[in-house]
């Protein structure tokens, strides 16, 4: 294997070249689980960009691909149907199905797992070591230029550290809490769905209170001004907030401008942005005030209230079992439970589904004294 150029360890394999990244591929064949993780810079771009690729080898080494340097498809052979052991795997999964185009069979996730065992989520790598395994880790060259060539021994320690750890901490947790692994394995086909199949730009609006306060014509401007951004983010390669932020997005949706003039009514609005774009802008809010297109369903006041208090019990229920109250009840499903659009299903049925449904029968009926002498019944 080709180490030229990077101090590395005997247990650290530097793979820049098609013979290196063929040998990784002969020792990862016969294995059933991988355990991987990914450096990438995010900054000032749509999508993050990939610059290194960390695999844990069955002897106990790790591998550090340079994807820079060589083309990963030799790896879709050895990555595909097997079980990935990732922390926080939400990036690693997205990056490698860029590259590969394939999905793991199966995903072991530290994070999830110890947000099913009792931990805050989403809690770092290095908190969980070294809550669980009584390590501490050096977690200062997270943010460190990864596009460098060639990587300093500090970064290659470290990019070898999380593999390794990762690896430590999920056998620690499953071993701990083997009832909650069947939990973790959902929750991250939970995610790989997600992924699978982004969210339409517009539903970004339910997350905002203020959203139940805008007319309809208002919502569907703001809907067709998210749509719009995220697609030239996507041709742009940059951050959809780029080319307009949600406070002018906002604005827009708001005053309605018909023209490029009247859109700098608001003085914040950048002279840069109504040059480069605002014809266009323009256009889509005049096409969307015309349009009858349904708008995503955003929760009224009162479903708002529902919602923060669905959180609530959400935190008394998941002290009471050892599970995260932000896993069990992201604030989404929160929205859609007051809403009436969903309802608890899968593992979170299975861990509280019999203590939502009396509470739900109940909440429209007791007061907020009420609500904390139900909590405190839980």
């Amino acid at each position: 294997m080709d180490h030229r150029a990077h101090p590395v360890t005997p247990h650290t394999h530097w793979v820049a070249t098609d013979d290196a990244l063929s040998e990784i591929v002969a020792a990862l064949s016969p294995t059933t689980s991988v355990a991987l993780d990914t450096e990438f810079h995010a900054e000032r771009r749509h999508r993050p960009e990939l610059m290194l690729l960390q695999l844990g080898l069955p002897d106990q080494s790790v591998a550090l691909v340079d994807p820079r340097a060589v083309d990963l498809t030799p790896l879709r052979s050895v990555l595909a149907g097997r079980t990935w052991i990732v922390h926080g795997g939400r990036h690693d999964l997205s990056l490698i199905h860029d590259h590969l185009g394939i999905w793991p069979d199966r995903v072991h996730d530290t994070q999830l797992l110890a947000a099913l065992s009792g931990d805050h989520y989403p809690s770092g790598l290095g908190t969980l070591a070294h809550t669980h395994l009584g390590r501490r880790m050096d977690k200062t060259t997270g943010l460190a230029d990864w596009s460098r060539r060639p990587l300093p021994a500090s970064q290659l320690a470290y990019a070898a550290e999380d593999v390794t750890v990762t690896t430590a901490l999920w056998n620690h947790l499953a071993a701990r809490r083997p009832d909650r692994v069947a939990w973790a394995e959902a929750a991250a086909a939970e995610l790989i769905e997600e992924l699978r199949a982004p969210p339409d730009p517009a539903e970004r609006i339910a997350s905002w209170d203020v959203a139940a306060e805008m007319s309809r014509e208002s919502q569907r401007v703001l809907a067709a001004l998210y749509r719009w951004r995220e697609a030239q983010g996507a041709a742009r390669d940059q951050p959809g907030f780029h080319m307009l932020s949600d406070g002018l997005a906002l604005d827009l949706a708001r005053r309605l401008p018909r023209s490029a003039q009247a859109m700098r009514e608001n003085r914040r609005m950048p002279n840069g942005l109504v040059k480069r774009h605002g014809e266009v802008l323009v256009g889509i809010i005049a096409d969307a005030m015309c349009s009858d297109e349904a708008t995503p369903p955003t929760p009224t006041r009162a479903q708002q209230i529902i919602a923060r208090r669905h959180r609530v019990w959400a935190d008394a229920v998941g002290e009471r079992l050892a599970i995260s109250g932000q896993l069990l009840l992201p604030d989404p499903l929160a929205r859609r439970l007051a809403m009436g659009t969903a309802k608890l299903s899968g593992w979170r049925e299975e861990a509280a589904g019999k203590f939502f449904s009396p509470w739900r029968e109940n909440l429209s009926s007791i007061s907020f004294s009420g609500i904390i002498h139900t909590l405190q019944d839980i």
